[in-house]
């Protein structure tokens, strides 16, 4: 990952954007992801998950439909 710049990317996506970051994730900073969605959407820290919301599937689709209705 460290070849890539994700906030690069992110800049030029033109429709709602949405992070998802698990506050115990030990793979990604949250404050890398909180950098990232700057000016670009919407951040959303999910307590005690990590790196893939194993244990928080239905919390991450609720606010997922929330942020699209």
């Amino acid at each position: 990952m460290a070849k890539f710049f994700p906030y690069n990317e992110l800049v030029k996506i033109k429709i709602p954007v949405i992070i998802f970051h698990g506050d115990k994730d030990t793979y990604v900073p949250v404050e890398d992801s909180r950098e990232y969605i700057k000016g670009v959407g919407e951040f959303y820290l999910i307590k005690d998950a990590s790196h893939g919301f194993q244990d928080n599937k239905q919390e991450v689709i609720n606010k997922t439909l929330a942020f699209f209705k």
